[in-house]
């Protein structure tokens, strides 16, 4: 099926398009891209009925929906879609940006692991943090809608900076991420009020423990469920029995994407040597996107809305 789409999302699908082609596609490591073709794939609703909705009201994440119909499915499929064309294309060039460096310092498979880890953890909280406003604070929170994947990507920021992987030859890079994640939760507050709060500060909580654990416990959860999945994922690929084809195909990635690298630092350096042009941080700016993305449902203003996370 072929889901209806508002008029206009073409100019960011070639935006999006445009940035993929300058960043250098063959860059993108594998779970990276998947990541993106599904999310672009649902945003344009094609694809077979098990995947696709008719309505983005079928996936939005909400705790009527998770705790009150059971519709646990929404956990994953309302962090894959988007709430417009403008949140799809900063979130995607975020991943990207965020991906490229995670994936390949830590290989696919934990990469993967902890994506699936972080989606489930960020899902499952934000619907157990708004059912406890639910109970203590608004009624208005049971019926909450929330779509994206901004939480997962504010999880990442956190990742890259505090776990210490050596994923920058660039210091004023590293300098840029660790002042960007504060900087974009707090500015997206004020550009975009239907930005999630809530998502976006438990993104930030979860990647935190993932690097140092829950305080006074001494261990992490998430890292403990990452590591039970990557050890669950390699047992499924040396049961395939293709498990050297999988191997050297990751090993000949890394040795085109080195190379990719390398001339895509030579044009940087033309560039900028005819232009005087600086180095950018380009971690992206994941729930800056449009205005339109966040609560969807009543609200003490009327009307309907998103919250982007």
């Amino acid at each position: 099926m072929v889901r209806q789409r508002n008029r206009g999302m073409e100019f960011a699908l070639l935006y999006l398009l445009n940035f993929l082609v300058q960043f250098g596609i063959s860059r993108i490591p594998i779970i990276t891209m998947g990541l993106v073709a599904f999310q672009v794939i649902l945003y344009l609703g094609i694809g077979p009925n098990i995947i696709i909705s008719d309505k983005l009201d079928d996936v939005v994440i909400s705790v009527k929906a998770v705790v009150g119909k059971k519709q646990y499915y929404r956990i994953f499929f309302g962090q894959m879609e988007h709430a417009n064309d403008s949140h799809l294309y900063y979130n995607i060039m975020s991943l990207v940006l965020q991906g490229v460096f995670l994936e390949r310092a830590i290989g696919f498979r934990k990469f993967f692991s902890m994506t699936l880890t972080f989606i489930l953890s960020c899902g499952f909280s934000i619907v157990g943090v708004h059912y406890l406003l639910y109970l203590f604070y608004d009624r208005e929170y049971y019926l909450a809608k929330v779509v994206g994947f901004s939480s997962v990507l504010y999880a990442y920021k956190i990742v890259m900076k505090q776990s210490g992987l050596d994923v920058f030859s660039n210091p004023n890079v590293q300098s840029g991420l660790t002042f960007s994640a504060v900087f974009e939760f707090i500015l997206m507050h004020f550009v975009n009020p239907y930005s999630s709060f809530i998502g976006h500060l438990l993104g930030i909580a979860i990647g935190w423990e993932y690097c140092h654990g829950i305080p006074g416990l001494g261990f992490s959860i998430t890292k403990t469920v990452t590591e039970l999945i990557e050890t669950i994922v390699g047992l499924a690929i040396q049961m395939s029995g293709f498990e050297e084809e999988i191997n050297n195909a990751a090993e000949g990635f890394n040795e085109r994407a080195e190379d990719a690298d390398e001339a895509h630092r030579m044009r940087q350096n033309r560039q900028q040597g005819m232009f005087g042009m600086g180095n950018g941080f380009g971690m992206g700016f994941g729930g800056l996107g449009g205005m339109g993305g966040g609560y969807y449902g009543r609200t003490p203003f009327g009307g309907a809305r998103y919250r982007r996370w």
